[in-house]
Formats: structure tokens, C-alpha cells, sequence
């Protein structure tokens, strides 16, 4: 995982070519003027969803993994807390459709917000739109970059 200031995204540059690309369209487009849905950026190599959504409470959250994409999830309005895995203690759903989930440890998390990125390599654990307080479901927007590969760090 990274976590970082979106200010600071172009200090990852040339770690992966489909990476560089959607830093590219980050720095040159207001995340704010885009509708929810589907944008794309390079056809099925990077695209990005823009979705409204609710938190909830970390009980009602599950781990998420994915093989063949890593995520840059990008806060735009609202906060939401997103948990880090690490070992595995059961799996929920079987791997399909490029997502998996699991029950794991939590090794680390971070707060969501307008102005930050979060980006999860293909394989790692995270658990988006925990409540940022343990209160009850607050509304977020935020973008989700798909960029197919894998960062070795």
C-alpha cells in the first residue's frame, strides 16, 4: 500500500507503465467535474469508477483482493477508513471476476479523504468504506483507478 497526498502522485512516476498513465490523467483532470460511472483512460489497462457509496461500520466490512488490477482509490468528497490485511484466517467468496474476498489481520489503515490516494497492488488485502468515527453510514465520492499489472516495491 501507498498512502500519500494526490499532490504528491507525480513522486511515483516510472515505477509501472500503465501507473504512469493514470498519473497523467489525474494531474490534468478535476475529479470533481466527473460523472459517476466509467471513465476510460487506456482501454481495459487503466480505466476509472466513480462511484457514491456509504460507509459502514468495520463489522459489516470485508477484505477485497484483486489479481490482475491494483487500485488507486482517490477521496474526493466525504472520509471513509480503509483497512491494510495481512495473514489470512478464511476465505468468503472464491476468486472470480478479478475480486476475492477474505477474512484477514488487519495490518494497517488510513483516512480516505479529499486531496489523497491510496494505491493497492494486485494481491493486497484492503477493506474500503469503513466509517471514518465507527459512526453510522456517512456518504462519500470517490475514484477507483484499475491499472493492470502489478508494482514490484
Amino acid at each position: 500500500m501507498i498512502f500519500d497526498r494526490i499532490e504528491n502522485l507525480p513522486n511515483y512516476k516510472g515505477i509501472h507503465a500503465n501507473l504512469d498513465k493514470a498519473i497523467a490523467f489525474l494531474m490534468q483532470t478535476d475529479l470533481s467535474s466527473l460523472p459517476v460511472g466509467r471513465t476510460r483512460i487506456d482501454g481495459e489497462q487503466v480505466y476509472m469508477q466513480v462511484s457514491d457509496a456509504y460507509t459502514k461500520k468495520i463489522a459489516q466490512g470485508q477484505y477485497e483482493y484483486h489479481r490482475q488490477y491494483m487500485d488507486l482509490q482517490i477521496g474526493i468528497e466525504g472520509q471513509e477508513r480503509i483497512f491494510l490485511g495481512g495473514e489470512v484466517t478464511a476465505q468468503i467468496q472464491e476468486y472470480r471476476q478479478d475480486i476475492g474476498l477474505v477474512q484477514c489481520l488487519s495490518v494497517a489503515e488510513c483516512t480516505l479523504k479529499r486531496g489523497y490516494f491510496a494505491l493497492y497492488r494486485a494481491g493486497e488485502y484492503h477493506m474500503p468504506g469503513i466509517a471514518p468515527d465507527g459512526s453510522d453510514s456517512k456518504a462519500v465520492r470517490k475514484a477507483v483507478i484499475k491499472i493492470a499489472g502489478q508494482v514490484a516495491l
